[in-house]
């Protein structure tokens, strides 16, 4: 796995290269743009606030005198590290008699009443709601809007200088889609400013030349004229940033592809997720095979837009016939050079409160959520294939996308070790510790305080 995802990002580096040219290096930390807004917020009516990394709320725990310890503490999660902030809080709840805690974040906005069940004595909230009522959730008072000076995050919170950080921007959250293997669908439906806050950044934190940014809505803007919209905002800025976004091929038309360049976008990712037609049925996912390639022909025709697109290991309604499909798409798309990149994940049947197995027909082996990560072993089988016959199908899948991608950008095999990474959050999590999952941070014992 490791020799697999070295590849990958050596591949990806010369990808880039050879479509969209130069390009700044990409932070490779990560931040919650959710808990900043509310540390915004909480930190514009008056509050003391610190953002930090899990790992530095431990050390301040540890290290900071008892009259100078937090007397509040919020934590964002998606569903892997939900028991690393419960474990931190139930820490907290040591060293710190009478202090709040309260969880937040993508996994509490779709499972807030199976985290409550699951860890009934971490939390004293888990909280659904976006920044306002979440900011008031966290100190426990009534929701009251600050004024416009909290209305964008003030990235001087972060414990380190914005440049160091993936950007990912949003103009919109929710999803205008129903596939019934993604959460988004369960998430409301809200509105951002068009430009995502690209222009509060520029004004405040300057990016270098050339610096990737994301946009990271469920389809851009989340429909098409808005989406269009986006775009005419956007041209307006003198960014000089490459700009990258989540679209659907049902959104692909000329003039979309057009305004997206006008834009300053240099990337499009794509969903294909699977190339069997019944898979696709089965997760209510509208756009098939057949839609996505019109897509990329159009793409192709109107552009220079680097192209990728994301494939699902592992699908409720996978056989053993549609993992075969899979890799013979996964040719076509790069050898034909339909696509720049092919993203590859493994299902992961994240748990809600809507259903409690991720999906219908799929069956949960493991009950830690911790191993609930994308590019690990299995924690759930299918009917008719087990955990060890999907983890050999992704593994399977990997090698084949970095075997026709090697053929596609014509690098022979000897010389791909030479080739830079790609600088990516993944590659720093895969890849940063000998190719694990980054692990959660050790919680001190604590025996004098039983």
């Amino acid at each position: 796995m490791h020799r697999s995802k070295d590849r990958f990002f050596r591949l990806e580096r010369q990808a880039r290269s050879n479509r969209i040219g130069s390009f700044a290096p990409r932070g490779t930390r990560t931040f919650s743009a959710g808990l900043l807004r509310i540390a915004t917020i909480l930190a514009a009516v008056g509050y003391e606030v610190r953002y930090l990394e899990l790992h530095e709320a431990i050390a301040l725990l540890e290290g900071t005198p008892p009259g100078k310890r937090p007397s509040v503490l919020g934590f964002g999660a998606v569903c892997p590290t939900v028991p690393a902030c419960a474990a931190a809080s139930e820490f907290a709840k040591r060293r710190i008699p009478g202090v709040r805690t309260v969880l937040g974040g993508a996994h509490a906005m779709v499972a807030a009443q199976l985290i409550t069940e699951r860890f009934p004595q971490s939390f004293d909230q888990v909280s659904r709601g976006f920044d306002l009522e979440a900011a008031a959730a966290i100190v426990g008072m009534p929701a009251r809007r600050p004024g416009p000076a909290s209305e964008q995050p003030d990235y001087g919170l972060l414990p380190r200088p914005l440049v160091e950080y993936g950007l990912n921007l949003m103009t919109a959250t929710g999803c205008p889609f129903s596939c019934n293997y993604c959460q988004d669908r369960l998430v409301p439906r809200t509105r951002g400013p068009l430009d995502g806050g690209l222009g509060w950044i520029l004004d405040g934190w300057p990016l270098p030349e050339y610096t990737p940014v994301h946009f990271s809505d469920s389809v851009l803007g989340g429909s098409v004229p808005r989406a269009l919209q986006v775009c005419r905002e956007l041209a307006e800025l003198d960014h000089g940033v490459l700009l990258s976004c989540d679209l659907r091929p049902e959104f692909i038309t000329p003039d979309l592809v057009v305004h997206l360049r006008k834009a300053g976008f240099v990337e499009v990712r794509m969903g294909l997720d699977s190339g069997d037609e019944g898979v696709l049925a089965n997760a209510r996912r509208l756009a098939r095979p057949t839609r996505l390639l019109e897509a990329l022909a159009v793409i192709r025709e109107t552009s220079k837009l680097y192209v990728s697109i994301y494939m699902v290991t592992g699908l409720p309604g996978t056989t053993r016939g549609t993992l075969d499909r899979n890799l013979r798409i996964v040719e076509r798309l790069l050898e034909e050079q339909l696509a720049d990149q092919i993203k590859h994940h493994l299902y992961v049947p994240y748990p809600t409160d809507q259903c409690r197995t991720g999906s219908p027909g799929v069956r949960p082996r493991v009950d830690d959520w911790a191993a609930y990560d994308r590019n690990s072993y299995p924690v759930y089988d299918l009917p008719g294939l087990g955990q060890d016959e999907l983890w050999e199908a992704f593994l399977i899948t990997e090698e084949a996308i970095n075997a026709a991608w090697t053929r596609s950008l014509g690098v022979s095999e000897a010389t791909i070790a030479s080739l830079e990474r790609f600088p990516d959050y993944n590659g720093a999590m895969y890849l940063g510790n000998e190719g694990s999952v980054a692990e959660a941070p050790t919680i001190p014992d604590d025996p004098d305080l039983g």
